[in-house]
């Protein structure tokens, strides 16, 4: 039985889905799992692998950079604080349970966490995978990160010496990563998602109130973590349209106030307070609610800027038969076109947004849309045939 150490720092928007996922499906794979999650997480993730057996759950914490430190000795010390640290608690934990741990496994790998990790050689020597989340170097080169005014920096992480593999969602950045990694292997991975759902759909659920107070019109859901990315400012401005009064716009999730300036946040909440067909939920929503309300909805809102990611609220309305509205240029615009899964607008177009949001709640169901074949790639099933590929690469 291998032993693997999953570790995210993180807690919002898909991290959950993503890490609960992943302990499910390295235990159906035969593991034993020392999950690592952060200490807000612990007590609800014991609850929820309760019954899984093989299964132990830690605390983990994310050091951030120390900026007052020179260049050089910045990057070494913060190496030695995340990575080092991390070695420390995976020691102490083989130490604890007399078991050696075969594979680290970061649930989600972002350059910005992990743009010191050649400098970490020293301090983590262990065989590593995980998720590459976000191949932006790929798909545009040279272009920084949002929020972070960096680029992005693959060739200092896989590169590593100790990396097993490595997981890539994109499937069009997975041969460019092989030429990076120089024999080490590099897998396609499913965008998985949870697929519980709140019952009943027209009761005292988030979803019954909006198909309540949607009273019969057609229904735009715009869900997860509210980042300007996610388009925010432009189905807002499509909500604000008159022509958009006979549709019931429903913004659900965490809002990222710290993406926007102040005239824009002014834009964004009189929309919500001022429009009498939009209506909100402002804070982190289930899988089951968020599944709950797509299945309610006759579209989903998708159409990101600067975003050429995956997400799995695609692998969501494919599971529910739910078109999209996505930006063109795009790995999810490929995706939307391959499988005909919905709409494909220009990036940022709010008159494209409006045109094709009233033909996709005007057409009704689209019997060419090859949701199934969408969802299958990105399936529970499709889940354990990468991990058997991740645990098979183990040296």
């Amino acid at each position: 039985m291998k032993t693997v150490a999953l570790v995210d720092w993180n807690w919002i928007g898909h991290h959950p889905t993503y890490f609960m996922n992943l302990v499910e499906g390295f235990v159906k794979a035969g593991c034993r799992v020392a999950a690592f999650c952060p200490e807000s997480a612990v007590e609800n993730v014991r609850k929820e692998t309760i019954d899984y057996g093989n299964v132990t759950v830690n605390s983990c914490r994310y050091f951030h950079p120390r900026a007052r430190l020179p260049l050089l000795l910045r990057m070494h010390e913060n190496a030695w604080r995340i990575f080092g640290g991390l070695d420390t608690l995976l020691c102490r934990w083989e130490n604890d349970h007399v078991t050696s741990i075969d594979l680290v496994f970061f649930s989600t790998i972002y350059d910005f966490q992990f743009e010191n990790f050649d400098h970490a050689k020293r301090y983590f020597s262990r065989p590593w995978s995980g998720i590459y989340l976000h191949a932006r170097a790929f798909r545009m080169p040279g272009s920084p990160m949002p929020n972070f005014n960096r680029l992005p920096c693959p060739e200092k992480i896989f590169t590593h010496p100790s990396m097993s593999s490595v997981c890539l969602i994109d499937e069009g950045a997975v041969e460019p990563m092989r030429a990076l990694t120089k024999g080490k292997p590099a897998f396609e991975f499913p965008d998985i998602t949870g697929r519980e759902i709140d019952e009943p759909l027209d009761g005292d659920t988030l979803s019954g109130k909006l198909l309540r107070y949607a009273q019969g019109k057609k229904i735009v859901v715009c869900l997860g973590h509210l980042q300007k990315t996610k388009g925010l400012l432009e189905l807002c401005h499509a909500a604000r349209d008159p022509r958009s009064a006979n549709i019931c716009f429903f913004f659900g999730g965490d809002v990222s106030w710290g993406d926007f300036t102040p005239d824009q946040i002014q834009l964004i909440q009189s929309t919500w307070e001022q429009c009498p067909h939009v209506l909100t939920h402002l804070a982190r929503l289930s899988d089951a609610t968020m599944n709950a309300l797509i299945r309610a909805s006759h579209v989903v809102f998708a159409a990101y800027t600067n975003f050429p990611n995956s997400s799995n609220i695609m692998t969501k309305a494919a599971m529910l038969g739910r078109p999209l509205v996505v930006s063109d240029g795009y790995l999810m615009a490929e995706r939307v076109r391959k499988y005909r899964l919905g709409a494909v607008v220009p990036e940022g177009s709010v008159p494209d947004i409006i045109k094709q949001i009233h033909h996709l709640c005007d057409q009704g169901e689209n019997p060419n849309a090859d949701y199934k074949g969408y969802y299958e790639n990105h399936s529970p099933e499709a889940l354990q045939t990468a991990l058997a590929k991740v645990i098979s690469a183990i040296p």
